[in-house]
Order: C-alpha cells, then sequence, then structure tokens
C-alpha cells in the first residue's frame, strides 16, 4: 500500500513536467523526495519545514533553468546537474545520516 501511495505522489510530481523531462532529471541526479516518505518517517515538523523550503526553492530554480533556452544539451545538464547536487547537499544537511541513507535507498529502488 506505501508503495502505491509513493508512486501516486512521485507521479503528481512529476505530472507537471514531461517523461523525456523525467528522464532528464534522473540523468542528472534530481532524486524525487515525496511527502509521503516524510510521513512516513514521521519527521518532526521543523524538518519537514526545511525539507519543503528547499524543495519549493529548488523546484522553482528547476522550472526557470527547464525554461531557458541552453546554448548546448551539456550546458543545460550540467546546469541541472549543479541543481540537484546543492539540493542533495542541503537536504543532506537537514536529515540525519539514518534518514539519508533511507531516503537513498528508497531513490535506488524506485529508478529501475
Amino acid at each position: 500500500m506505501r508503495t502505491i501511495i509513493l508512486i501516486v505522489l512521485i507521479g503528481l510530481f512529476t505530472a507537471t513536467i514531461s517523461a523525456q523531462d523525467t528522464a532528464l532529471l534522473s540523468r542528472v541526479g534530481w532524486d524525487p523526495l515525496p511527502d509521503s516518505l516524510m510521513m512516513t518517517w514521521g519527521l518532526p515538523q521543523d524538518q519537514v519545514r526545511r525539507l519543503r523550503v528547499i524543495e519549493e526553492d529548488y523546484r522553482a530554480e528547476l522550472r526557470k533553468a527547464m525554461a531557458e533556452a541552453p546554448r548546448s544539451e551539456a550546458d543545460r545538464d550540467a546546469r541541472l546537474r549543479s541543481l540537484a547536487q546543492a539540493r542533495k547537499s542541503e537536504i543532506r544537511g537537514v536529515l540525519t545520516m539514518r534518514q539519508y541513507d533511507a531516503w537513498q535507498d528508497f531513490v535506488r529502488r524506485h529508478s529501475r
């Protein structure tokens, strides 16, 4: 049941971007962090609030980067990879090591 809920929530996030864009985001390391995962972990409200702020900020940056006409595919990929790495670093600063490892395990299981 949890898997179905997670898939639905990931689908809602990715519904605003095309399948091609989803593949691109996966390729550049943009790992999904669905609200349902935060609920499953039972994170304290402070952590949830901080993660949501990170997600909102980076989604805005992502939309801006995707809307820009890149000079080349490599330039776009580099920009998105940089955003993905910065986002992951900020998320890592909020999560405990155990939570971060669980998130990365979730990503590995659902990126197949």
